[in-house]
């Protein structure tokens, strides 16, 4: 064999023997994290008229094994200090989501003092399988169209919408000197159905 093509053959070999034991090498999965908090909407009623106002609660559960901490969460807006909570509404008839406006509030994190003494003295907290349920606020949903429509809630809590891996890491830091977790991971809901009649008007 001439020494160029035993140098081509060598390369061959290597090659097909690293390509060989990267497909053996087991791959390393994420590991997903257990959920750590539980949502439940809570509607005034199961029935509506066309075009009337949805009023819900939201319910919390602590799923961990661990005190949970965290701000009173909007309900109208999207606010990544505190973390909030959104409830929308669609028709089973149509297949896209619809849209209602949701504000934003550009929240701005405050001297450690001053975190330190909101988490004691304002924050919601939840120890082990304990339940918080949210004040009634008007779902983000326009019923427009008679029959079935599912409502849905979304959790985005605090730190997951700081904006910054350190503002994160300040907060999450701060709760722990209280003795408490910040919740990490947005949580959705079992989306709940609901119905809409035609009103008298529409008769």
């Amino acid at each position: 064999m001439k020494p160029g093509l035993e140098i081509s053959f060598a390369m061959l070999v290597l090659g097909a023997f690293s390509i060989g034991a990267l497909s053996q090498s087991p791959e390393k999965a994420t590991p997903e994290k257990d959920a750590e908090l539980k949502l439940r909407i809570i509607p005034n009623k199961e029935t509506y008229a066309l075009h009337e106002k949805v009023f819900t609660k939201t319910e919390f559960t602590n799923l961990t094994d661990k005190t949970l901490c965290f701000p009173e969460p909007v309900q109208d807006c999207i606010n990544s200090v505190s973390g909030y909570v959104i409830t929308r509404g669609s028709p089973l008839v149509s297949s896209p989501e619809v849209e209602q406006f949701i504000c934003v509030i550009d929240g701005r994190v405050g001297s450690r003092e001053k975190l330190l003494a909101d988490i004691k003295n304002r924050w919601i907290k939840l120890v082990p399988d304990a339940v918080y349920v949210t004040r009634s606020t008007e779902a983000k949903v326009s019923l427009d169209i008679a029959g079935q429509w599912l409502l849905k809630a979304s959790y985005h809590p605090p730190e997951a919408a700081f904006g910054s891996v350190e503002t994160s890491k300040y907060a999450v830091s701060a709760a722990r000197e209280v003795g408490c977790a910040v919740p990490e991971m947005k949580v959705s809901d079992v989306p709940i159905a609901i119905i809409v009649v035609p009103s008298k008007n529409d008769k």
